[in-house]
């Protein structure tokens, strides 16, 4: 991703031990974050421009914790934004609501599917309970002309509409595990 401004990317990863480091196509470390307490990420890091303005944000689930650090390395406002369980998938960025504002989505491992709205709080309709914890990342598709949240839990297949009810026909059960995503 593009975090300096230059006409070059940088290569930002994570390590187990909770380091984010963002590194110049010329192996020159530009910057290096750490989560707290020791929190391990799930996933990779997400880079997004957060606040609409132009400048790109790192965000990273770790633990029970969503965190977001600016292109200088401090942390947001308001993050890290703290669940109630451990997070089991790697985070997701994205416009659920198409209301021009980026919503995090995330699974704990209480069963609980979660959008969260810029501020921290769940949209309307979320968290939505699983059967299961899941199992593989949720994707978010048009289908059959709507807008929904997909994700396998187990031996089950979930569609969800983006005010957090269940899709027509759904969920549905299957006779054994579901090893990909949906």
């Amino acid at each position: 991703a593009n975090m300096g401004g230059s006409e070059r990317e940088e290569l930002i990863f994570a390590t187990d031990a909770g380091n984010i480091f963002i590194v110049a196509s010329d192996g020159t470390l530009v910057r290096q974050m750490q989560t707290q307490n020791g929190d391990a990420p799930i996933g990779g890091p997400v880079v997004v421009d957060w606040y609409a303005n132009g400048l790109q944000t790192v965000m990273i689930a770790a633990g029970k914790k969503v965190y977001a650090w600016d292109n200088q390395g401090i942390l947001l406002p308001r993050f890290p934004i703290e669940m109630e369980e451990d997070i089991v998938q790697p985070l997701q960025v994205l416009d659920l609501d198409l209301n021009s504002s980026l919503d995090i989505l995330v699974a704990t491992n209480d069963r609980n599917l979660h959008v969260l709205d810029a501020k921290g709080d769940p949209l309307r309709g979320w968290p939505v309970r699983l059967n299961a914890s899941a199992t593989a990342q949720a994707k978010v598709e048009n289908w059959d002309g709507r807008r929904g949240v997909f994700v396998a839990a187990r031996n089950v297949i979930h569609a969800i509409n983006i005010n957090g009810s269940n899709r027509a026909g759904f969920p549905i059960f299957l006779s054994s595990d579901i090893s990909t995503p949906v």
